[in-house]
């Protein structure tokens, strides 16, 4: 049962140990970890202001069926066998990408820089990619966008021609740069108008309501276009469908197993112990599989036999903490 609560609108009385609106747009020039993923405008950010009066680090998510409830994400990195790396959470209503540096850098301190990473669309964003591929690495990440309008033309059927800086419609039309928008860091490209009021496909393109030509945008740098390339190389394409199995895999162990799909306690710090635990459990789970079992009982045993108490405390070092198993 979750606990009940009160919706704070105002955080007079609340400490709010989470930064979760910290500017605009990101603008393409320096990229800042601590902002990936939380910039929000005002509009964008009221619903943040609601907060729970007996856990503050929560924040309300909604989700059709299930109704609106105070919630967290967890964020977990593996390797391609399924052994979890780095684990983190956040609350429900920060960007997936926001803990994108944090998962990294846990990764670093065990390992070395990954190559390669896959990840869904919502670490996609160009502040997010700019940070991963300022490292080293190369990013199989499909863009964070979606079409507003299923039912016209998608802007990926648009192909950018980087020597005349122009898109071409599927129309065989040329669409020319038009003007920048420095706040946001996007280019815009518009059509001629007569070329799109003489079309045959136009209904496909733009709204019947509109008599403008259509317009098209892309940011002034060229993390999408490496990215997209990267997701259409064999090494992406494996990557990517391997990272569906693997880790919504680990999620779906963890949730329907291992009791993640509830917040046992509250806070921040609580909910990072308790996803660290489900993640020990679950890679100890993988490794008990990959080695031989009586050579795994076998040294379990004779670590038992040193021991002359009653209790067995055994104390593993997983990213960077130390967790005591008692036995």
């Amino acid at each position: 049962m979750s606990p009940r609560y009160q919706i704070a609108r105002e955080e007079e009385n609340l400490k709010v140990t989470y930064p979760l609106k910290v500017g605009s747009h990101f603008d393409g020039k320096d990229i800042c970890r601590h902002k990936i993923g939380k910039r929000r405008r005002d509009r964008e950010a009221s619903y943040l202001k609601k907060r729970s009066t007996t856990d503050p680090d929560a924040t309300l998510q909604y989700r059709p069926g299930t109704g609106c409830m105070l919630s967290y994400k967890a964020h977990i990195a593996a390797d391609a066998g399924g052994i979890i790396t780095s684990v983190c959470v956040s609350p429900s209503a920060v960007n997936d990408s926001a803990k994108a540096p944090e998962l990294i850098e846990r990764h670093e301190k065990l390992l070395e820089t990954p190559t390669w990473i896959a990840a869904d669309s919502k670490y996609g964003n160009q502040e997010c990619l700019g940070y991963l591929q300022a490292k080293g690495i190369k990013t199989a990440i499909k863009h964070a966008s979606t079409n507003n309008r299923p039912e016209y033309f998608f802007k990926d059927l648009f192909v950018y021609i980087a020597k005349t800086d122009a898109f071409l419609c599927p129309a065989g039309k040329i669409l020319k740069r038009k003007y920048k928008n420095y706040h946001t860091n996007q280019i815009y490209y518009r059509a001629a108008k007569e070329d799109c009021l003489s079309c045959p496909i136009r209904y496909k393109c733009i709204e019947p309501e509109k008599t403008g030509p259509r317009m098209v945008t892309r940011f002034d740098n060229d993390y999408f276009e490496k990215t997209q390339y990267w997701c259409n190389s064999p090494m992406g394409k494996r990557l990517y469908i391997l990272r569906k199995t693997v880790i919504e895999g680990l999620f779906g162990d963890a949730k329907a197993h291992h009791g993640l799909s509830r917040a046992r306690l509250r806070g921040l710090n609580n909910i990072e112990i308790q996803l660290l635990l489900t993640a020990t459990v679950l890679n100890l789970k993988r490794l008990y599989k990959k080695l031989n079992a009586e050579t795994v009982e076998k040294a379990v045993q004779k670590l038992a036999n040193q021991f002359q108490n009653l209790f067995l405390v055994i104390k593993v070092r997983f990213m960077g903490r130390v967790i005591e198993f008692y036995i």
